[in-house]
């Protein structure tokens, strides 16, 4: 719950040492402390014609009182104007919240890929993919164009049973269409293909253990039935026919 930040003070009337009443729900300390003192300093021995009582005001708001929700969302208005928010950042309800951040992250090419650590001022030894080796990376090269991501999504699109192989750019990935329909179920394999790659990128740069296109197929057959299964409760998942057919699920969930 956002909480509002009082700040409101009076002159205490007929003083002739002009002191200052103050009421705050968290007395200031540190540089907050410090910088009050300078104001007491600056206003000392102003006086007040109309002895009205004085406060704060904060220009930015209508109520002028300072609340931080309001100037987070400034912030984010005046920091971050040309961010793509197109993509939708809800999680798909058959998958952990976890799958959805990351995969906001990787459209929002918000990920901590080599490029943009470069960019950052972050010493690395080298900007190409630690995976295969063959070009720098970049988000999309990571989840589109490394062989490792090549390999599974053909592996996956051979399993889902659709004769096509490959995407032609970032943008077309994650979204859930697969033969012209938009399709939840497909999605949500998507997701979680795009979660095992990232895993296996991080497994080969952190701990040089290097994934194939069996096993990473095997672990999102699995970890997309274990997700699934357990969220959709009108019908029952058979792991066999998972393994052979997944779209025969496609209406169900």
């Amino acid at each position: 719950m956002d909480k509002e930040v009082k700040l409101e003070t009076r002159i205490i009337k007929n003083d002739p040492s002009n002191l200052f009443c103050w009421k705050w729900i968290r007395p200031p300390t540190g540089r907050t402390l410090s910088e009050l003192n300078r104001l007491c300093d600056l206003l000392n021995g102003f006086s007040y014609e109309n002895g009205e009582t004085d406060k704060w005001a904060w220009n930015l708001h209508p109520s002028e009182t300072f609340y931080t929700s309001v100037l987070t969302k400034l912030l984010d208005e005046k920091i971050l104007p040309n961010a793509n928010m197109s993509f939708e950042t809800a999680r798909l309800h058959l998958l952990p919240q976890k799958i959805g951040i990351l995969i906001w992250r990787v459209m929002q090419e918000r990920i901590p890929v080599r490029v943009e650590l470069d960019k950052r001022g972050v010493d690395m030894d080298s900007v190409r993919c630690p995976v295969c080796d063959d070009d720098i990376e970049t988000a999309e090269h990571t989840f589109l164009h490394c062989e490792f991501a090549k390999d599974i999504w053909s592996r996956i699109f051979r399993w889902w049973g659709s004769n096509r192989h490959m995407y032609s750019c970032l943008g077309d990935m994650f979204k859930g269409d697969i033969g012209g329909s938009k399709s939840k179920l497909w999605q949500s394999i998507e997701w979680v293909c795009g979660y095992h790659i990232w895993r296996n990128r991080n497994l080969t740069l952190f701990q040089r253990k290097r994934g194939n296109g069996p096993m990473a197929l095997n672990e999102v057959q699995i970890k997309s039935f274990e997700w699934i299964s357990k969220r959709v409760r009108k019908c029952s998942f058979e792991w066999s026919q998972w393994l052979i057919n997944p779209s025969s699920y496609d209406d169900q969930v």
